[in-house]
């Protein structure tokens, strides 16, 4: 989003549009969501430039937002002069106060050679551990400086592979367990990761569910698949969950939206045995007791899950859990103006796979959800604004347009 505060990299971008493609925004907060969006599309870091003061607080809910939801994100902020900080000059602000509760780092650049260090640190920041939004912040005369600093070599993710003893650990717990559950969330997930996890839960014989707005996680039509748990979710697989003696979560941080507020997995101490797989060490132990911690890279543990030796034991528990989410989401035809069952099933047999569909909150629920999960969205949304709406239509009925009030072209066009 254009500003004042940063025109020489405005200018850098113009002169270098050949190489890289930015886009123009017309509000901060929609340019730090659209940048939240391509990362969480791409698995690549969005990158994402506002002015000071305003712009960068309009910016704030679009960080918060990929913070909360694991998603790699670099902000970039330009800033006053570095000679007038501390005087409260125009749209002065202390960044590094403000965005700390909400991203991994907060830095401000105040010498132009290091500029590549603090970019190349940034990008690794957003990428390690548990993903996240990185904020970096450019003073006017910092980017106006010439340097001859060499570029860095690109930062890359160093992933964390599980451990032996960890795998066979876990082989003895799916051997015990008469009704498990693979729960998946999170984020950095790679398509060899995906194929990964699917080999796994076919191999091994485990139902699978996935977390808050991690619907794309796992394939909806999968014969493994249950539902999405948490906020939104469903109840067959909610139900699932709490009758499950083993669960094995990978990449979530198993927060209130997976876990429905902490209902679906009593804590700090689990009612059933929890294995916890996720990259960052800071997010194991954090809110559950789990019976297994494993530090790992997502894709790389399932990468090992999916060696382990197959198991046909659970192949009756796959189909019944199956048999329950379809007869749950098979919904019969609704009465009332719109019937929700009807439309999700139109725009499911007409839309692309890879189509990706956002509710709004007035349907009392947030976040983004997969088309391929239709049936499920519909059932929840029967249960949650179907009432609202009919109560909207009994309170507010539109008004015949009177002969003296001409309609407006828009109002006409759509009456005809």
């Amino acid at each position: 989003m254009p500003g004042e505060s940063y025109l020489t990299a405005l200018d850098a971008l113009w002169e270098h549009s050949d190489t890289i493609r930015y886009v123009t925004c017309r509000h901060e907060g929609g340019a730090c969501f659209m940048a939240a969006a391509y990362a969480d599309a791409t698995g690549k870091p969005g990158v994402c430039f506002v002015t000071r003061g305003p712009g960068a607080m309009n910016a704030a809910i679009g960080l918060h937002a990929a913070y909360q939801g694991s998603t790699p994100l670099i902000l970039l902020v330009g800033q006053i002069a570095t000679a007038h900080r501390d005087r409260e000059a125009f749209q002065e602000l202390d960044y590094r106060q403000i965005f700390d509760p909400m991203a991994k780092w907060v830095a401000e650049i105040d010498d132009p050679e290091r500029i590549p260090e603090y970019l190349n640190r940034a990008w690794r920041t957003a990428i390690s551990g548990r993903p996240g939004p990185v904020v970096l912040v450019f003073p006017e005369d910092v980017l106006k400086a010439e340097s001859d600093a060499p570029d860095l070599t690109p930062a890359i993710a160093t992933p964390v592979a599980p451990l032996a003893s960890d795998m066979a650990r876990i082989e003895n717990m799916l051997a015990r367990s008469e009704g498990p559950l693979l729960l998946l969330g999170g984020a950095n997930w790679t398509p060899a990761g995906h194929e990964a996890i699917i080999s796994a839960s076919e191999k091994l014989g485990i139902p699978v569910a996935v977390g808050f707005r991690r619907q794309g996680l796992f394939p909806n039509n999968h014969t493994n698949y249950v539902g999405n748990l948490g906020f939104g979710g469903t109840p067959m697989p909610n139900d699932y969950c709490r009758e499950a003696d083993l669960i094995i979560a990978v990449g979530t941080r198993l927060g209130d939206g997976s876990t429905l507020k902490f209902s679906l997995i009593s804590g700090p101490v689990p009612c059933c045995t929890l294995i916890h797989v996720h990259p960052g060490a800071e997010e194991l132990g954090r809110l559950y007791q789990a019976d297994l911690l494993v530090q790992a890279d997502p894709n790389a543990f399932a990468t090992a899950l999916a060696a382990l030796p197959a198991s046909t034991s659970r192949a009756g528990i796959c189909a019944s859990t199956r048999k329950r989410y379809e007869t749950m989401v098979d919904l019969a035809p609704q009465s009332g103006p719109v019937d929700m069952g009807a439309v999700m099933r139109f725009l499911s047999e007409r839309l692309p796979a890879n189509t990706i569909m956002t509710t709004a909150p007035a349907t009392r629920r947030t976040g983004r959800t997969f088309i391929s999960d239709i049936a499920g969205f519909a059932a929840r949304w029967r249960r949650s604004a179907a009432p609202w709406v009919s109560a909207c239509r009994r309170r507010w009925r539109p008004r015949s347009p009177t002969p003296t009030r001409p309609q407006s072209i828009s109002a006409a066009t759509a009456t005809s």
